[in-house]
């Protein structure tokens, strides 16, 4: 039942996005500031519960950590900026075609062929 019920939070949190998006009154940077903060210490938090403290190394691992968070708060402020620029059914169409431009990216970067 528990699993159910996040589904459908899941399902209506994707589907309202965009309308949230257009409908708030914040700036997209503030937006994308507290979406990235707020999802940040909620995984400190859980790693300071599941692990005990250790001395991290600092690597490699480190540099691709702070990319994937630039490039995701990219992903975010231009999802934000569309929405709020464009209609959101033009917005819902592009956020539909997801899986299209994925298999495209996977196609290109990974050489994976698409099966029936």
């Amino acid at each position: 039942m528990l699993h159910t019920l996040l589904y459908f939070l899941a399902l209506f949190a994707l589907s309202t996005a965009a309308n949230w998006a257009k409908l708030n009154q914040m700036p997209v940077e503030v937006l994308g500031f507290y979406r990235l903060g707020i999802a940040g210490s909620i995984l400190a938090l859980w790693i300071l519960l599941k692990k005990p403290l250790s001395k991290p190394k600092l690597d490699v691992k480190i540099f691709w950590g702070i990319a994937s968070g630039f490039f995701f708060f990219l992903h975010l402020w231009t999802y934000m900026f569309a929405a709020r620029n464009t209609p959101v059914a033009n917005m819902m169409i592009i956020f539909s075609s997801n899986p299209v431009w994925a298999s495209m990216g996977a196609i290109a970067f990974f050489g994976e062929k698409l099966n029936r």
